[in-house]
């Protein structure tokens, strides 16, 4: 049995995820998210495969698409963007007294940012940016 599969291209994938999303406005899941994508992409070749992962990283890096996040509380602290995996960034700033304390973290590819808390997501909710 010769089990084989193909990855689309990131263009190919982005597209299909502004079609969904010019279709339902709003999906507020990765997961649903990612089924709908995938379902698109195997209209084109039934072989197509797509992690959630990959799609998120794709739309977060991707201009047209928004993403907003509803993050919990977690006892772990994050070195990496939870969106597209790049390294967040340490905002830091004076306070009054003149000593420098941490603000949060921002991610400089994605704009992904946090605050002094141990947030993670909870949610993804994606949208098409009519900004754009």
């Amino acid at each position: 049995m010769n089990i084989s599969y193909r990855i689309p291209e990131e263009k190919e994938v982005v597209e299909k995820a502004l079609d969904v999303l010019e279709d339902r406005k709003e999906v507020r899941s990765l997961y649903e998210f990612h089924g709908l994508v995938l379902m698109r992409l195997k209209n084109v070749s039934r072989s197509y495969r797509l992690s959630p992962r990959r799609l998120l990283k794709l739309a977060a890096i991707s201009k047209e698409i928004k993403i907003k996040v509803k993050k919990r509380h977690s006892n772990k602290k994050s070195k990496l963007c939870p969106l597209c995996g790049s390294e967040l960034i340490y905002l830091r700033r004076r306070n009054l007294l003149g000593e420098l304390i941490m603000k949060g973290r921002k991610c400089s590819v994605c704009n992904y940012s946090v605050e002094r808390e141990n947030l993670v997501p909870g949610r993804y909710i994606f949208m098409f940016d009519h900004d754009f």
